[in-house]
């Protein structure tokens, strides 16, 4: 569907036609760092599931969880992802 795209081009105010335009060159990005973090989180979850069922804490009941200490960089991770940790 040429058309929807060349006038999506133009609205975006795209310069002469998209299907003449060059490729857009992108620098390769790095998501280790991400990747690593996300690990993280995941294990962590998995670890607080496993021990909510080895005490038989119910699905419902709701714990709180605080961490005082540890690397500035871990307190960041926790910080950013705590929505998902939350739920």
């Amino acid at each position: 569907m040429p058309f929807i795209t060349e006038e999506i081009w133009q609205a975006l105010q795209g310069e002469g036609l998209l299907v003449k335009s060059p490729w857009l060159i992108v620098e390769p990005i790095n998501f280790q760092k991400a990747q690593q973090e996300v690990k993280f989180v995941i294990d962590l979850i998995s670890t607080l599931r496993s021990l909510r069922a080895e005490l038989r804490i119910l699905p419902g009941y709701l714990l709180e969880i605080s961490w005082a200490e540890g690397p500035k960089e871990l307190q960041e991770v926790l910080r950013l992802h705590q929505d998902m940790i939350h739920e």
